[in-house]
């Protein structure tokens, strides 16, 4: 199930993540967001942004990582 605001109910996707992964596939851009796989319970009722990325083929990459690529020290 799709739906723009998910209220943390199980087994919803939020629209925004969708819009913003098929932005990105469109545009050929990597996404950046402080999210982090889920890597403890995989599962399809619980992708995180990167774990749709991964599925997609979209790079995807953390704002830390995204400075490094960059070259931007804080």
């Amino acid at each position: 199930m799709i739906s723009e605001y998910n209220g943390n109910r199980k087994g919803t996707v939020g629209l925004n993540d969708i819009s913003i992964i098929a932005l990105a596939m469109t545009l050929k851009l990597p996404i950046i967001s402080m999210e982090k796989p889920n890597t403890y319970q995989p599962s399809v009722k619980k992708m995180r942004i990167p774990d749709v990325c991964k599925i997609e083929g979209v790079n995807h990459l953390s704002f830390n990582e995204f400075l490094r690529a960059e070259g931007i020290s804080i």
